[in-house]
């Protein structure tokens, strides 16, 4: 069984609306379907993330802001992974937080130290079970169309699974999902900004 990692949207936890080391997006034309593609560019050597909402620091922070989907947790978090042993994670970069008050941009210093990880881990779609099929899929930028407009409920394929404990679909790289050993860890842990939602594999 497996879990789609949602932000639990309460308006109590603090949450990243923006990255300040994002540096827009650079556009170009794919020479065989004619779509855009699109990609992002940053600046410096590690994320600065302004901060708004509530009051209270999540352990998983949610992110809003514009570019790629970051996953961000609290050394607690961190120490929690290492100890059980989650795997399809690396790359842990400290970010800045900081918040803006008026137009000064300042220092959080009452904030637990947050850092970024990159989410390796690979699932795929159950395209037949959830009757879905990629139309005008692209040979050389690899885009496509969806044949229909609702994707939901997901269900995966295990055969495309590579067995990791935090994975992005392929198809949907901005979802993050786990599997039952790390749900078992959000809830035995109660780790805060995050809720799971039950998905299907076979």
């Amino acid at each position: 069984m497996f879990y789609t990692v949602n932000s639990d949207g309460n308006e109590r936890f603090q949450y990243v609306w923006k990255d300040l080391s994002f540096g827009g997006f650079v556009r170009s034309t794919c020479q065989h379907c004619g779509r855009d593609i699109v990609t992002a560019c940053y600046e410096g050597e590690s994320h600065q993330l302004l901060l708004e909402g509530g009051k209270h620091y999540p352990d998983i922070l949610r992110f809003h802001g514009a570019g790629t989907p970051l996953f961000i947790v609290t050394d607690r978090v961190l120490a929690l992974l290492e100890q059980h042993r989650i795997s399809g994670i690396s790359g842990n970069e400290s970010v800045t937080i900081s918040a803006q008050q008026g137009e000064n941009i300042v220092p959080l210093e009452n904030a637990p130290s947050y850092h970024l990880l990159h989410i390796g881990g690979k699932i795929e779609l159950d395209f037949s079970s959830m009757f879905l099929k990629k139309k005008r899929k692209c040979k050389s930028c690899g885009q496509f169309e969806w044949n229909r407009q609702r994707l939901y409920p997901l269900a995966f394929n295990l055969a495309e699974w590579d067995g990791s404990d935090l994975c992005r679909i392929a198809s949907l790289p901005g979802h993050v999902v786990c599997s039952e050993k790390m749900a078992q860890v959000i809830n035995q842990y109660s780790l805060t900004g995050v809720q799971l939602a039950v998905c299907q594999g076979r």
